[in-house]
Order: C-alpha cells, then sequence, then structure tokens
C-alpha cells in the first residue's frame, strides 16, 4: 500500500485561454495558471465575417488559413498541457466539455495517459474557490472509496 505522502495529486481547470493547476498535497491553497498561447475571440465595433460570397459558397482562403492557425495552436497547448501533468500519478481534469475530450484523445494518442490516473469532470465556469474545493471534494471522495 502507498503512503499518502507519496501519492503525487494534480487538480487542473482549463479553458481555450488558460490552464489553472491546483496541487492540494503542497499544503498552500496557490494556484498556477499557465496561459494557451490560444488566441482569444477578439470583436471589433461593426465587425462582420472575414468571408466572402462566391457563388452559393462562403469560404476564403484566409478562413482556411485561420482554421489551421487555431488547430496549431490547440495541438501545443495540449502538448503543454500534457507534458506538466505527465509526472503527476492521479490528475482531476475540469473544463468545457469539448475541450477535455480533445486532451483524452491527444493523450491516448500519444500514449501519455497509460501510467496515471485521469477523471475528466465537465464544468463550464469555476471561480478559484469552487475549484479548490471541487478538488478536495472530489480526492476525499476518492479517499474514502478506497
Amino acid at each position: 500500500m502507498k503512503k499518502q505522502s507519496e501519492i503525487r495529486r494534480l487538480g487542473v481547470f482549463l479553458n481555450r485561454l488558460r490552464a489553472t493547476f491546483y496541487y492540494p498535497d503542497s499544503g498552500t491553497d496557490a494556484l498556477t495558471r499557465v496561459p494557451s498561447g490560444m488566441d482569444g475571440r477578439v470583436r471589433y465595433a461593426g465587425e462582420t465575417t472575414d468571408q466572402i460570397l462566391v457563388g452559393n459558397n462562403r469560404s476564403t482562403n484566409n478562413e482556411h488559413h485561420k482554421h489551421n492557425r487555431e488547430a496549431d495552436q490547440l495541438k501545443a497547448y495540449l502538448k503543454q498541457l500534457t507534458a506538466q501533468i505527465e509526472p503527476y500519478q492521479v490528475v482531476v481534469v475540469m473544463g468545457p466539455r469539448i475541450l477535455l475530450h480533445q486532451l483524452e484523445n491527444f493523450m491516448k494518442e500519444h500514449g501519455k495517459h497509460n501510467c496515471m490516473r485521469l477523471d475528466f469532470l465537465e464544468h463550464d465556469k469555476m471561480t478559484d474557490n469552487e475549484f479548490r474545493a471541487a478538488v478536495r471534494k472530489h480526492f476525499t471522495e476518492e479517499q474514502q472509496g478506497s
């Protein structure tokens, strides 16, 4: 049986703009934030789409490149998250459903999920205090269930 001090646990709340890490075993309530590097959605007054109407299709080469850039930024973000999550044995990841599935699929694709236990919990928005409480609650329920 492993001692409690040997188990390395991590709580992660992520969205498209940043990831927030909480280390419940550290003894402090400090949160670490890591920016994603992804471009947020900027809206300008009087903004229209960046597409043009050609026949019945609404598409441009600019839009195609924009989607490719977004996919590349997402892949780099997921790679960065995976590298930071990898040293931990038990990880609870919270965030929007789509991003959780993308992270899970990325980790399966790259074989990074085999050596740890990952729990994915869907939450769209959380304050810092709600996030800390949810991580603590998850790990205490886990201990009581063992």
